[in-house]
């Protein structure tokens, strides 16, 4: 298991990493989204928005722009999943800017829960099975990364 550094001494930040194996099939994968990638950040959002509603309030009325910071975050992620300590701080900053937006650790229940689906269910993708699983494990720790518990309110 890899494990964040710690963001402070006394509160390590522990989570989940994707291992080797699994950063190349993020890796691969991704490649598969990249010609897809304002469709599946559209199907993201929307499932986003449909299952909670109020979240539609903390995004512009014009999505385009945040979809392509979505997947520009994504990409940046991959491209380093295998170096967890540049992710981490990446994340912290994220992170802070995500709080002042309002945005709470249930709110990541739904943006896995949306990633996961979408991954599933666009037709262009195909994902594997184990494509799936990578994407979900890398989504946990982004939570985790960025100082969210995916199922705590704060």
């Amino acid at each position: 298991m890899r494990r964040f550094p710690s963001q402070h001494a006394d509160t390590p930040l522990v989570q989940s990493w994707p291992e080797t194996g699994e950063t190349d099939v993020l890796r691969t994968s991704f490649a598969k989204l990249a010609p897809h990638a304002d469709a599946f950040a559209e199907q993201v959002y929307a499932k986003m928005f449909d299952a909670a509603p109020e979240l539609r309030k903390l995004f512009p009325s014009d999505m385009q722009a945040q979809r392509a910071l979505l997947m520009q975050m994504l990409e940046s992620i991959v491209a380093n999943v295998d170096k967890p300590d540049e992710v981490q701080a990446q994340l912290r900053s994220l992170g802070a800017r995500h709080r002042g937006y309002g945005v709470h650790g249930v709110h990541f229940v739904v943006f896995r829960a949306a990633v996961i689906a979408t991954l599933r269910e666009l037709p262009e993708l195909h994902f594997r099975k184990d494509e799936v699983a990578a994407w979900d494990k890398m989504v946990r720790g982004l939570a985790a990364g960025m100082g969210f518990k995916m199922n705590a309110a704060a």
